[in-house]
């Protein structure tokens, strides 16, 4: 970095800090209220997602039931065609 950069970026800054800390206020309370808004996003998203894990776990538990059940009702036509 040569003194004329240098002279540029101290010019930049000072011009920067002379706008007066009303600007820099609004813009630090525009961010924060984006990180709010992606901090709520983010947690929905953590919802669906264990939410969806239920689902699966529900219907994986469904389609054994499901199976279990034909097993038993086979088992059950089995036996009365037997004492037929």
């Amino acid at each position: 970095m040569n003194q004329e950069q240098f002279e540029t970026m101290m010019a930049e800054l000072m011009a920067k800090l002379d706008d007066g800390p009303g600007s820099h206020v609004e813009v630090l309370a525009k961010l924060a209220q984006q990180h709010a808004e992606i901090a709520e996003i983010t947690e929905l998203v953590d919802g669906l997602n264990e939410s969806v894990q239920m689902i699966r776990i529900i219907m994986k538990y469904m389609a054994f039931d499901l199976e279990a059940t034909r097993r038993e009702r086979d088992q059950l036509r089995m036996m009365l065609e037997d004492q037929n």
